[in-house]
């Protein structure tokens, strides 16, 4: 990988994202160590299940308004 400063991350961000998928990353450097790491992020874990797709015809409905939920839930804090 290669070592970058801070000041070359401020002034070459986009560039530098852009050379990150082409490259194994960059060490961000601050006085001569190693901050932090500038890699792909590829294929990033889902938490969880997704959730089910759902028809909105099929939903429960109610005749109020949810505005009146809302303002009843504040007022009770």
């Amino acid at each position: 990988m290669k070592a970058i400063t801070i000041r070359e991350l401020h002034d070459r961000t986009e560039q530098l994202l852009q050379e990150t998928a082409h490259q194994d990353g960059f060490v961000i450097m601050e006085h001569g160590e190693p901050l932090a790491v500038l890699t792909v992020a590829r294929g990033a874990r889902r938490l969880g299940k997704p959730l089910p797709r759902r028809d909105p015809a099929t939903l429960p409905t109610t005749g109020a308004d949810s505005t009146t939920f809302v303002s009843e839930d504040r007022n009770g804090r």
